[in-house]
């Protein structure tokens, strides 16, 4: 599922709550999620996936912000998303929730930081790795 089976309803629920009616939504096309993905540091169509989203969203809701995220494996796929977007794109990310990061700790590209958010239950050893 989209940011994980576990995490990914509640955390639309909340974001849902923050914007009554005016909250949508999309996930990425579909990856497999495995070890091989894994150890490639995420899917590549998957980050040109996300990024593409936020390029489309620039354009046809220029006053919107998106929230990029992604749960374990997906928090892969939204570094290198976030890799991909031209500087003028970060202005449309609100901010940036990752949960079971890999990569947890690492640093975002320019303004992309300026509102991060990681979730890492003690004892996870993908993200304390």
């Amino acid at each position: 599922g989209n940011v994980g089976d576990d995490v990914g309803p509640e955390f639309f629920k909340e974001l849902e709550k923050l914007k009554p009616g005016k909250t949508i939504i999309q996930g990425v096309n579909k990856y497999p999620a495995n070890i091989f993905g894994y150890l490639n540091g995420g899917s590549d169509s998957g980050a040109k996936d996300m990024a593409a989203s936020v390029n489309l969203v620039s354009t046809q809701c220029p006053t919107s912000k998106v929230v990029l995220s992604g749960f374990s494996q997906g928090a892969q796929v939204m570094h290198k998303a976030a890799k991909l977007l031209e500087k003028e794109m970060y202005k449309f990310v609100g901010a940036i929730v990752v949960f079971g990061d890999p990569y947890n700790g690492m640093k975002f590209l320019g303004t992309l930081n300026d509102n991060v958010k990681s979730f890492c239950h003690d004892g996870d050893l993908i993200c304390h790795g």
